[in-house]
């Protein structure tokens, strides 16, 4: 049991970093692109409360929210352009979802 929460937390850190990463860089280039349910990101303690004060029975359902966002994401930093989808926090989005 303690493996397949580890797997889950792994997977919810590696998914934040991602979103978090693309987030910082929206935030430079076209701040007016960051989706609504995003913005929390930019808050300060708020990966404490995503990755480690998630519950074992919330992981999956945290997954699945992140994974939202992170489509939520990729679309609007394609709608904000040619500069933010140069950039190498895109890149590395595009590659985590396909």
């Amino acid at each position: 049991m303690i493996s397949s929460s580890c797997k889950k937390l792994s997977r919810i850190e590696l998914v934040y970093s991602v979103n978090h990463c693309m987030i910082k860089t929206l935030a430079k280039l076209a701040p007016e692109a960051i989706p609504e349910n995003c913005k929390e990101y930019l808050e300060k303690g708020y990966k404490n409360e995503t990755i480690y004060r998630t519950r074992d029975t919330e992981a999956e359902s945290k997954l699945e929210t992140l994974f939202k966002q992170t489509e939520a994401l990729y679309q609007a930093t394609i709608a904000a352009g040619e500069k933010a989808t140069s950039s190498k926090a895109f890149g590395i989005l595009s590659r985590f979802i396909y």
